[in-house]
């Protein structure tokens, strides 16, 4: 197993107070005004969590984070291996591809929307297993 994101690693963060721009899951999208923010990211007092969105309760209810992802060789890579941890669901776009989507209602969700998953029950991460989108891949590059 090749790790491509390691735990702790940082993400650009736009918190869910207006719109995402439209594009945002597209890998050419520039996300330099975003905030950057070490994983994991969120909201909940009873978890130690290195970017706490204590502005979240109340003004939000969702946000954006995005990557780039260099991969070395693009042939060594046939499934993903997804360990997330999160409260309530999530979407994980690679290239403007959905990949991921445990616990969300199908298609798109509004920004200021709300999931149709529970309430996160455990600590532990949760995996789960897609396919690699290496032929939406260019030059080894990948942004989700």
């Amino acid at each position: 197993m090749v790790p491509l994101v390691e735990a702790g690693s940082t993400w650009a963060l736009l918190r869910g107070t207006e719109a995402p721009p439209s594009d945002w899951t597209a890998p050419e999208l520039d996300n330099s005004a975003w905030a950057v923010a070490p994983a994991p990211v969120g909201y909940d007092s009873e978890v130690t969590l290195e970017m706490p969105l204590s502005d979240m309760r109340g003004q939000y209810t969702q946000f954006f984070l995005r990557k780039r992802i260099e991969v070395p060789q693009l042939e060594w890579f046939q499934a993903l291996r997804i360990e997330a941890f999160y409260d309530d669901g999530f979407k994980l776009w690679i290239n403007g591809i959905l990949l991921a989507n445990p616990a969300m209602p199908a298609g798109d969700l509004p920004w200021n929307g709300v999931t149709s998953g529970g309430a996160r029950r455990t600590t532990a991460t949760r995996p789960s297993r897609s396919r690699f989108p290496g032929a939406s891949c260019t030059r080894g590059r990948m942004s989700s």
